[in-house]
């Protein structure tokens, strides 16, 4: 079982160079079971309201990836509470300059790491950050 980072659910909703590869690797896994936390549903809706208004989508296409994350969440990917624990154990993480992290990085690591999940991944340093700290984790379309 697998847990899904903000920068590949974003990858998945609107088009840029990783999108064929990550939109594959989850289709393939999708049976494993795939989930999201609240923190990625706070973090999508950033995305999405920063590239709409950079202009790097309309309005319209920020709608429609916003409904196709919501699809999601209730199709495809399980939905974890991020518990009291979780930001403990990520301010803990964060406290350890070498890694490198922040806070977003951190508090998903947390929370795939006290599921016992794999965190799926786009970021390289924080997939370096979680394999320092124990936390199973799988690198995909890499930025």
């Amino acid at each position: 079982m697998r847990y899904l980072d903000t920068s590949v659910v974003v990858s998945l909703l609107r088009p840029e160079p990783a999108t064929t590869t990550v939109q594959r690797w989850v289709a393939r896994n999708a049976a494993s079971g795939l989930h999201v936390s609240d923190w990625v549903t706070v973090e999508v809706s950033t995305a999405l309201s920063i590239l709409q208004r950079t202009s790097e989508l309309g309005a319209s296409a920020r709608a429609q990836a916003q409904q196709t994350y919501e699809l999601l969440c209730g199709n495809t990917f399980e939905v974890l509470t991020v518990r009291r624990s979780a930001y403990a154990l990520a301010a803990k993480w964060t406290a350890q300059p070498e890694l490198s992290l922040r806070a977003g990085e951190a508090l998903h690591l947390a929370v795939a790491s006290l599921a016992d999940l794999e965190v799926v991944t786009r970021d390289v340093q924080q997939a370096r950050a979680a394999r320092a700290v124990g936390v199973k984790v799988k690198q995909i379309g890499s930025t």
